[in-house]
């Protein structure tokens, strides 16, 4: 969620400049759908934590329709508001509309997909789809997570996870030259499905994590996928058929298997690749998270913005955020001392960090010799003696 909850924000902002209404569910109506039928182009529907079950129909609305994530950025809203599809497919409907309609801050569960989209469906539209997870969901055929039919989007900060289904979790049609896909600091993980993507328009992944897929018969198929700051690691699919028929694009990427690693011969190998081992924080709990050692650390495009700790850009979804050490300088003065004495101060120093913290020197000292710990580990207090010898 590096820069999408400033936007919303943002989006926020112009409603309320815009006078246009904002509708609260349950408070106002019962339903997520009752709220969003009550709108007009630029409402906002804001809703509380729950459980929504049945369809959430945009149709052709310009609208936003969020959880309190909307408002505060806490991304435990994500988990406490959810839809649930009770088994049914088309939950979240998007169709022809002119705007940006935006859905932020769900989780979308127990969805089914029999012919045609499962969790979102969307025809001719173009919408903002931002911190939504969407888990738990079966079917068949075409598009179990996501369904765009002559439809662009801009897809951040998603979860994509623990799916299962005999056809296409992502499924993309349109035409050539207009329509555009965009998904950035999402995460794919843990599904089992024939196909990961099926498409024949662009789609840019940038910032994403692709992870321990299982796929019955290739992960790409068809269209242009370009990968930047990306990481694709653990996905089984039958040898060499990593992509089939699509043309790919690849730059500063963790990519196991390298170049080889996709199979297809329709691969732009840019710069910046590599293939080692990411060192999640515990990917056996789904826990992508970057650890301090790993190599995906400031390994990024240098041409992106900069990652919110001011560093260079990670790869993968979650950026590792690296912090400033800054200490202001202590000045110990001891009183005069005859010679051959010994005098002695200490002081204390607390690592309430995440990693060892290393002194390399103390400076200044002088008329005789100091003594420091040298390693600190975290969450511990440890006594640092400094004597002074005339």
């Amino acid at each position: 969620m590096r820069s999408v909850w400033l936007g919303l924000i943002m989006i926020l902002v112009f409603v309320f400049a815009a006078n246009a209404e904002i509708i609260n569910i349950p408070e106002d109506f019962e339903t997520i759908q009752a709220g969003i039928d009550a709108t007009e182009d630029g409402d906002t529907v804001l809703v509380q934590p729950g459980i929504y079950i049945g369809q959430v129909r945009f149709d052709s609305r310009d609208i936003t329709v969020g959880s309190l994530f909307l408002t505060t950025g806490d991304e435990a809203y994500v988990d406490s508001t959810i839809i649930d599809g009770d088994g049914e497919g088309n939950i979240v409907l998007f169709r022809r509309g002119l705007g940006n309609p935006v859905i932020a801050g769900f989780t979308v569960r127990n969805c089914y997909c029999g012919e045609r989209g499962g969790a979102i469906f969307c025809e001719s539209a173009s919408p903002i789809i931002s911190n939504v997870k969407i888990i738990d969901c079966e079917g068949q055929r075409m598009g179990l997570a996501i369904y765009l039919l002559n439809s662009s989007a801009e897809i951040d900060d998603c979860v994509f996870a623990d799916n299962n289904t005999s056809g296409f979790l992502f499924y993309f049609m349109g035409r050539l030259g207009v329509n555009r896909v965009i998904m950035r600091n999402c995460s794919i993980f843990n599904n089992i499905i024939n196909t990961l993507f099926l498409g024949n328009f662009p789609v840019s992944f940038i910032s994403t994590t692709i992870v321990n897929n299982q796929g019955e018969s290739t992960l790409f198929d068809n269209g242009r996928m370009i990968f930047s700051n990306c990481i694709l690691r653990g996905n089984v699919v039958p040898e060499g058929n990593v992509s089939v028929d699509a043309q790919i694009e690849v730059s500063y990427s963790n990519i196991e298997g390298g170049q080889d690693g996709f199979g297809g011969d329709r691969i732009e190998w840019g710069e910046g690749n590599i293939d080692t081992d990411p060192l999640f924080a515990d990917p056996d709990e789904e826990d992508y998270h970057l650890t301090a050692d790993s190599p995906c650390i400031d390994t990024g495009d240098p041409e992106f913005d900069i990652d919110p700790d001011g560093t260079r850009t990670d790869m993968g979804a979650f950026y590792f955020h690296q912090r400033d050490v800054a200490v202001e300088p202590l000045e110990l003065n001891f009183p005069p001392i005859g010679w051959g004495q010994l005098d002695s101060m200490s002081f204390t120093i607390s690592n309430d960090g995440l990693t060892d913290l290393t002194i390399e020197s103390i400076m200044g000292c002088r008329c005789g010799g100091c003594f420091w710990m040298n390693e600190f580990d975290p969450d511990l207090w440890e006594p640092i003696v400094i004597e002074s010898q005339h």
